[in-house]
């Protein structure tokens, strides 16, 4: 590890801010420190000043103009915080009121997140042991009764776990989130969607996501009624990981971004539920929570039908929707952490490029009162029903043309108790 003092010194983003607070008493806290300390480039910056959020405005307004960032004030005293969010850098400026800069490092999560550096030239505050548990890479909890207090931290140290190379938990603090655990589900769920969401799309998810069985933190994680888990823990862990990996062969095939980052969430909703109901209290983007949850849905169905004739999967292509793309990344991941290979996937995603998008925005052949008129029938509920197998024949490509359509209602509609019109 560099030595700290230079490297802090030296660092850009932070020679930067220092000249904009010069004249301030500002000090870096947590993360960026241990992020720079480990050699890695972070992009959320969090500062530490004393007295209130009012005396911390005119430094946030200075930062905000320098970094092309409008301040906005979150939450209520004594817990308020300004936050920027630049193109580039993510800044939040805490006030600690009357605590020392002990005391305040004294209050945070983990020893690693307990250090502080005084802008420009230091010192270096670390009254917990911060500094010697990230050479060792232990990931420590400042206190039992600093992870009670806010119950969201306990999901942090899984989300660190998936995040920091090469650390591993310290036993007890493992011990105290096993023992804290119940109190998660008493949490605010957009901040444990949060967590959740880091953690799946941090370079080393499957740790994540075994921590978080080990520990006992899965059963307190579902919103509302808690589900049986629907696929083994080593197999979603394996799936996670193999999607995470830098030799997963999806961003080749051309497999989109943001449906990879659905897949690696699907692995972590596959544990724990079985359907999307209430997962809009965890605050996801809406498309990536909508992907996920179709590709944990279609799981089952795909796993069963990989060998499918190519019928077969432009029907489930097309019920899949626009999420196939992260519905097969999951599918592909499960199925290499239960030993199968790639070749059968291989042939989905061509097929899904081929022909995939005009599956999903496909027209129906004939509307609705065209199929009523047609049988002579006032619509009713078996009027969706066959519309349905009807739009399952035209993707299976059975019905291709409205004139097929009309020769096909003439041979299938007799299971609904009617015939078409003679013509």
């Amino acid at each position: 590890m560099p030595e700290a003092e230079v490297l802090l010194r030296s660092d850009p983003v932070l020679v930067s801010v220092s000249r904009i607070v010069i004249d301030s008493e500002v000090w870096v806290a947590g993360g960026w420190i241990r992020d720079r300390l480990l050699g890695l480039h972070p992009a959320e910056l969090d500062l530490a000043v004393p007295g209130d959020a009012g005396q911390a405005q005119p430094l946030a307004e200075r930062l905000g103009e320098a970094f092309h960032a409008t301040p906005h004030l979150l939450g209520r005293p004594p817990h308020s915080v300004w936050r920027l969010e630049g193109p580039e850098l993510k800044v939040e400026i805490w006030p600690r009121g009357t605590l020392t800069v002990a005391e305040d490092c004294r209050r945070r999560d983990f020893t690693c997140n307990a250090l502080q550096w005084r802008l420009p030239g230091g010192p270096l505050e670390d009254p917990t042991g911060g500094r010697a548990d990230l050479k060792r890479r232990i990931l420590r909890a400042v206190s039992r009764d600093n992870l009670r207090a806010d119950p969201v931290r306990l999901l942090r140290a899984p989300r660190f776990i998936a995040q920091l190379p090469r650390f591993r938990i310290d036993p007890t603090t493992a011990g105290w989130i096993r023992e804290l655990a119940g109190e998660l589900a008493g949490a605010p769920p957009e901040r444990i969607g949060q967590e959740l969401l880091r953690m799946a799309t941090a370079p080393f998810p499957a740790r994540g996501l075994h921590l978080l069985g080990t520990l006992g933190l899965l059963p307190a994680i579902p919103p509302g009624t808690q589900r049986r888990r629907r696929s083994p823990l080593p197999i979603l862990a394996a799936s996670a990981h193999w999607l995470a990996a830098p030799r997963c062969p999806l961003p080749r095939w051309g497999v989109p971004a943001a449906q990879l980052q659905a897949a690696r969430l699907g692995t972590f909703l596959a544990g724990w539920t079985d359907d999307g109901t209430r997962l809009e209290t965890f605050a996801w983007p809406r498309d990536l929570r909508e992907d996920a949850v179709r590709a944990v849905a279609w799981l089952p169905r795909a796993l069963l039908a990989v060998d499918a004739d190519p019928a077969d999967r432009r029907e489930l292509i097309a019920r899949c929707g626009s999420s196939f793309p992260a519905a097969l990344s999951l599918a592909c991941a499960t199925a290499l952490a239960t030993g199968r290979g790639l070749a059968p996937w291989r042939r989905w995603w061509r097929q899904w490029r081929r022909s995939g998008p005009h599956l999903v925005a496909l027209s129906p052949l004939l509307r609705g009162d065209e199929v009523a008129s047609i049988l002579g029938r006032a619509p009713g509920p078996w009027l969706g029903e066959l519309l349905e197998e009807l739009q399952t024949a035209q993707i299976r490509r059975e019905v291709r043309t409205r004139a097929g359509a009309r020769r096909w209602l003439r041979r299938f509609p007799a299971r609904f108790g009617m015939m078409p019109k003679s013509e």
